[in-house]
């Protein structure tokens, strides 16, 4: 009986240990992928409705874009006398542009 609560209790070390190990202390701090993604497709939308913003108040008209871009802003130029527009695409912090964004 002695022997097998011994074996039972080096298993039962041995698996705390490789717990441990896995994890790691500082792990517990350590935010999930699903959670990263999260908070940076905030960012990100945050980020769009400033400059939809900044755009809105210049003068100049926001739509929203398929695929390629965030937004096509227009705008009437008084000196050319013409409308102008141009494709907008929003980043923020470390992001990149995308093949297809840097297509267009």
């Amino acid at each position: 009986m002695q022997s097998m609560q011994q074996t039972l209790k080096i298993v039962i070390h041995i698996t705390m240990k490789q717990e441990c190990n896995n994890m790691g202390f500082f792990n517990f701090f350590k935010k999930s992928r699903w959670q990263i993604n999260k908070e940076n497709q905030e960012r990100g939308k945050e980020a769009e409705r400033q400059i939809k913003a900044e755009y809105e108040l210049s003068g100049k008209k926001m739509q929203r874009t398929g695929r390629g871009h965030d937004y096509k802003a227009t705008w009437y130029d008084w000196i050319t006398g013409k409308n102008k527009s141009e494709y907008v695409e929003v980043k923020s912090g470390n992001a990149k542009l995308s093949p297809t964004q840097k297509k267009r």
